[in-house]
């Protein structure tokens, strides 16, 4: 049954398909996780001058999800960038 599953995944939608797709996720998920680093920084320095936005538990949920997307788009570049070579079943 796993044979015929990798049989019909090997066609050639699968193997020619544009890259475009995930280096375009890549990016922005990186840049999505820069803009919410950015936007806990400023309510960080909003709660220190006495106008809070979010407690502090909402601000580190919101500093581990930017870190959650900026590890997802990192490893998405580094899977378009290495590639192993295809093996041959003999």
């Amino acid at each position: 049954m796993a044979r015929d599953f990798r049989d019909s995944c090997d066609s050639s939608v699968f193997r020619y398909a544009p890259r475009r797709l995930p280096t375009a996720q890549a990016l922005f998920l990186t840049k999505l996780s820069k803009h919410l680093v950015l936007l806990a920084c400023l309510m960080i320095v909003g709660r220190a001058a006495g106008q809070p936005l979010l407690t502090p538990v909402g601000i580190f949920l919101l500093i581990v999800v930017a870190a959650a997307l900026n590890c997802a788009g990192r490893s998405l570049q580094r899977r378009l960038v290495y590639r192993p070579p295809p093996r041959h079943s003999s």
